[in-house]
């Protein structure tokens, strides 16, 4: 293959600076091939020698840099600041000192490839193999034609004879995948979901320092790991048929990314990213559905028939949901509303230290016997009104057995209808619903749906003031005084 590119091809050396702006850099970062229109064979660094899978690797001071290119490119090397020396190589004796004839091939491009047609920039090359192309020789109408470190727009057809720079491994794997045939219709995006892996989208936060940066220069596949799949911008899709990777992200542009979910975790960490999606796209694991829906009818009839009470029920069933690969552990734990649980566990005691202080009783009968003097419906509507109230804070159940012995005697000692009394008892306590506090329900809710405690409120109070009026006035219609 090296036959291919006496004539375009010169070798040259060069030392990096100890103030060089390349240190620190990857060697993909970097794009010397775009800045500089050379390409990096080898790099040696003391005594050791980094073959061609160094894409990923950090220059250091003092690295001496294996580059190929024109001639005319390579003798302006030692104006560069980059380099503290620059010399032009001898090929025949750098194949021999670098043993480059096992990391440079030649591909012949077939006519029924899946490469034929396509840019260098879709072609994967690369990015997927670690495999650069170095020189594309073709028929032209005049004879032919060679292309010598091509750019990515370059488009490939059947029959080019491709020189390639890389690891032996992947020119094997890149063999295996020219038996592979295209179907028809593209995948979708759910095809490309699983447990471990899946897409979300992310836009550059205000002030982001990547803001004008390629995809390459912003190293966010190096850093996360993940492969940015389109850019929408302006009401238009960018996809890498026009070159994502030289494409400068802007504000705004809302980035479709696809990799691992917690290499996503990490993205949506991170200070220079937003999130634009809720959440990382739902999996299910289809297989499993048919066990999940036999623990939870287990437990609704478990619950129903009154085998067991509901919480050991629901706690039983979570349990075999775990163990039986329904769930896994770490779902579980991120799914709790920890606040939810610490809230709920907090107005369960405040409701039971009323209940057993006897402040809850004493409210109730001073509330009623004031209530009482002023009239039936006046003391209808208090009584709703001290059930309804009570009811944001304690158990629903608390408020019942609390308020139904004081208005038992109260229906005896004014010769009212005690089914009337204790049917407005029974629907003062359900109304739990102006506050998230009254019921673990609603605090279950509160976290999932992003509610806050005025969004409850802004429902709840103008449907409690009817359930009020409704009471007053029609209850009685129903259960006469």
């Amino acid at each position: 293959p090296w036959a291919l590119m006496q004539e375009e091809a010169a070798l040259a050396t060069v030392e990096v600076a100890a103030d060089s702006r390349l240190i620190g850099k990857t060697v993909h970062a970097t794009e010397l091939r775009s800045h500089l229109g050379v390409h990096i064979l080898a790099i040696r660094r003391g005594a050791s020698e980094h073959r061609p899978s160094f894409e990923r690797e950090r220059f250091q001071a003092g690295d001496t840099l294996l580059l190929l290119g024109r001639s005319d490119r390579l003798g302006r090397l030692h104006h560069e600041d980059e380099f503290s020396s620059a010399a032009m190589a001898d090929i025949r004796k750098a194949l021999q000192e670098y043993g480059l004839g096992r990391w440079i091939m030649r591909l012949e491009i077939p006519s029924e490839s899946v490469l034929d047609g396509m840019p260098l920039s879709d072609s994967r090359l690369r990015q997927g193999f670690d495999l650069n192309v170095i020189e594309i020789q073709r028929e032209g109408v005049s004879g032919l034609e060679t292309v010598f470190l091509p750019g990515s727009s370059v488009t490939l057809r059947s029959g080019d004879r491709v020189v390639l720079h890389g690891d032996p491994e992947s020119w094997i794997a890149l063999r295996a995948l020219q038996q592979l045939k295209v179907q028809d219709e593209p995948a979708s995006l759910t095809e490309l979901t699983s447990e471990r892996v899946g897409y979300a989208e992310f836009t550059l936060a205000p002030g982001s320092a990547i803001a004008g940066k390629t995809l390459v220069e912003s190293n966010i596949r190096e850093s996360f790991g993940l492969t940015l799949l389109a850019i929408w911008r302006r009401g238009r899709s960018k996809r890498t048929d026009v070159g994502l990777s030289e494409t400068r992200l802007q504000f705004g542009d809302a980035l479709l990314m696809y990799g691992p979910r917690r290499k996503m975790k990490l993205m949506a960490r991170d200070a220079r990213f937003l999130m634009l999606t809720s959440g990382f796209e739902e999996v299910f694991r289809l297989r499993r559905a048919p066990v999940a829906g036999a623990i939870m009818a287990g437990v609704i009839l478990t619950a129903a028939a009154n085998l067991l009470p509901v919480y050991i029920a629901t706690l039983t069933g979570a349990l075999l949901m775990v163990l039986t690969g329904c769930l896994k552990g770490n779902e579980v734990y991120s799914a709790i509303e920890w606040r939810v649980i610490v809230l709920l566990g907090g107005m369960l005691a405040l409701g039971l230290a009323m209940e057993e202080s006897g402040a809850a009783e004493f409210i109730a009968r001073e509330v009623i016997a004031r209530a009482a003097v002023a009239g039936p419906r006046v003391l209808i509507g208090a009584l709703f009104l001290l059930c309804g109230l009570a009811a944001q804070f304690i158990p629903t159940s608390a408020v019942a057995v609390l308020v139904a012995p004081i208005a038992f005697s109260t229906a005896a000692e004014l010769d009212l209808s005690v089914q009337a009394l204790f049917m407005v008892v029974a629907v003062g306590s359900s109304c739990a619903f102006v506050s998230p506090f009254g019921h673990p329900v609603n605090l279950l809710v509160m976290g999932a749906g992003g509610y806050k405690v005025i969004d409850y409120t802004r429902v709840g109070a103008p449907l409690l003031v009817l359930l009020l009026v409704l009471v007053v006035f029609f209850l009685p219609v129903v259960w006469p005084l």
